[in-house]
């Protein structure tokens, strides 16, 4: 996909990773669709050996399972199917996990602050994408939050790794 784009490595930009598409009606730009995009959010949180940090807290696939068990189905919609990792391309399941009902849910169980973020921010992709009654204001809204919070996410991944490297050395050198 990167290659039928003309999309480069690496950034021109030194100041930034992103990189702009060129604009060629005979040779158009190509990506992946929402449904991808949301199948591949999905597998990241039920992939048990990605630990995604947000902050002082974890996105945890635990969070979504103490939904279903202390909650009637009627409440949230969801089924233990939809927590299997095998069947990667299940959109209905990721359609449901990220639904207002199970987030709105989730402001009652502990320390899924983080879990609860992610699935606004799946949503919101889903919804600026895939909804055909929201006005051109709120799709704008929807796609730009979920792109600037990813952004700013990176970016912390990024500091709070450098730190973590940085004091790791400083503890080696210090046993040394």
């Amino acid at each position: 996909m990167k290659i039928l784009s003309k999309l480069p490595l690496i950034s021109d930009n030194p100041y930034s990773p992103y990189y702009q598409a060129e604009f060629n009606l005979e040779n158009p730009t190509v990506f992946q669709d929402t449904i991808h995009i949301s199948t591949k959010l999905k597998t990241r949180l039920l992939n048990q050996n990605i630990c995604m940090n947000m902050g002082g807290k974890q996105v945890s696939v635990e969070s979504i399972r103490k939904v279903i068990e202390n909650y009637s189905r009627d409440k949230h919609l969801l089924c233990k199917s939809f927590l299997d990792s095998s069947d990667k391309m299940n959109f209905n399941a990721i359609d449901k996990i990220s639904s207002e009902r199970v987030t709105n849910l989730l402001v009652e169980i502990p320390d899924a602050e983080a879990t609860r973020q992610y699935l606004i921010l799946t949503r919101y992709i889903l919804d600026a994408f895939l909804l055909k009654d929201i006005s051109i204001e709120r799709r704008i809204y929807l796609i730009w939050y979920a792109t600037f919070f990813m952004r700013i996410w990176r970016s912390w991944l990024k500091r709070i790794t450098k730190v973590f490297r940085r004091n790791l050395l400083l503890q080696i050198h210090t046993h040394a």
